[in-house]
Order: C-alpha cells, then structure tokens, then sequence
C-alpha cells in the first residue's frame, strides 16, 4: 500500500522544512540556498506510529538544537532530497524472544527482522546515513579474540511472514533452515550478514533481503551460511531498492560458517 512507502524522492522548496515519521523516527529537512539541514529524534516505543512523509512544517526551534546537521552544496537548484533504506552496515544478531527448537530432518523458514538505515541524497550524492532506530552493539564469536563487532536485535522469529504487525522500520530475511542432525537444533542466537545482502520491497510495501540458508549435516556440523542469489522467494513481484553494502568475500564467507553459536 502507497502509504509504507516512505523513501524516495521529494521536493523541499528554499526556506522550507518537511517532516517524516518512520516508525520511532521523526526527521526534519530544512533547505536552503546551497544548503540542507537535517534534524532527527528518536522515540522509545512508536510501534503504532503513523507513517508520515514530507508533511510541510514551520522553521521553529528546532533548528536552534545541537544535534541539527548541516551539508552544503554549493549553488545549486536542485531541491529534490531522496530517501533511500538500508540494511545495517555491519552483520545482524538476532535473538528471537523464546528460543525455537528445529526438530531432526527438518526443512523450514524462519522469518528474522532486522533494524534498518536511512540514506538522505542530493543529485546522486549522500549527505548521510543513518539507522531509523539506533540498534545497540554487540560482539559475536567463541572468545573474545576471535569473532566481530556486530549490530544486536531482538525478533519475533515468525514461522508465517504475515502473522504479525507491519514495522516501517525493518525489514524481513527467510531464514531457509535444513536440519539434518539426529537431534534438535535450539535457534536462540544467529548473525545474519545483512551488510552482504540485497534489500527488495514487496507490492504491498513490506521490506525483505536476499534470502540465507542455514544447514547442519548428520553429524551435526554446521555448513557455511549461503547466500541466496536474486530476490527473496516467499512473495512476488519484488524490485531492488537498495544494494549490499559490501561484496561477499572468501574471508567473510569463510566468517559466515559461525553464524549459528550453540549454547
């Protein structure tokens, strides 16, 4: 439905100032000759926000806070800004809110949300980029020495991608899982590289990457984490928004085969 769509491009007339509201982010955009000032605050719990884009609004007080961002230009007539989303810029840990056990020589979808960015640009250059909800740090690995810096997340886990409230905020990844070990697998923590993925919007404005697989053999070794090429499968009629940040590598594929951490 038009109304999730919140990016794309909009006019900001000179000494005007529009207004967007994306799940708990409010955002202000002010223009000025040669220049762009951005404002943004976060909001602890706005789930049941409306979605507001562009809405005009007065230059008030709010350009006199210390946290407003100012990009110049130079002379230019363009007062078109875009807004563009994102997926994180490192990998993702999502931890789903009750650990969800994967029973023997099982075959399913796991439906993980995950925070996303916002890019703001002016005639095809980025003035920043930055998460709507500011997710908190985490590291991911067997030791101290060994893993990465990681983004963390909390997610409902889902089994249906549907069943449950749209966030304009997040975006949706089908977790493929084939367990081909003797015993169940407790899926309480995974790191998904969304820095590697793809983001797609679905007709009904709804968010998703590239999809990922996830495979334990027999004897329960856990096979490197793939990355599925094209869009996303679970619905159609997809087109790319955003590309992956970052190329997949030997190094960060290698990386990926830790993306599921036992207890």
């Amino acid at each position: 439905m038009a109304s999730r769509v919140w990016w794309g491009e909009k006019r900001v007339p000179i000494g005007s100032t529009s207004r967007w509201r994306i799940g708990p982010l409010s955002l202000w955009v002010h223009r000025r000759e040669g220049e762009w000032r951005v404002a943004r605050e976060e909001d602890d719990d706005a789930s049941d926000a409306p979605t507001e884009i562009a809405v005009p609004e007065g230059d008030d007080n709010l350009w006199s806070r210390a946290g407003v961002l100012r990009y110049a230009l130079g002379a230019t007539h363009d007062d078109a800004i875009t807004l563009t989303p994102r997926l994180a810029d490192r990998a993702v840990v999502a931890k789903p809110e009750r650990t969800l056990f994967i029973p023997p020589d099982t075959d399913m979808s796991v439906y993980v949300s995950s925070p996303l960015w916002v890019s703001l640009s002016v005639s095809g250059r980025e003035l920043a980029s930055f998460p709507v909800q500011t997710p908190w740090e985490t590291w991911f690995g067997p030791s101290p020495r060994e893993g990465e810096l990681c983004w963390a997340t909390r997610t409902a886990c889902r089994l249906r991608w549907d069943d449950g409230t749209y966030r304009p905020h997040r975006a949706l990844t089908a977790v493929r899982v084939q367990n081909r070990a003797h015993q169940a697998m407790p899926f309480d923590k995974i790191k998904i590289p969304v820095n590697l993925l793809g983001l797609y919007v679905a007709p009904d404005g709804t968010l998703w990457s590239q999809d990922v697989m996830l495979e334990t053999a027999a004897d329960g070794t856990l096979a490197p984490l793939q990355i599925q090429q094209g869009p996303p499968g679970t619905v159609g009629g997809l087109t790319i928004v955003s590309d992956p940040r970052d190329q997949p590598t030997e190094r960060t594929l290698a990386r990926a085969i830790g993306a599921w951490l036992p207890h």
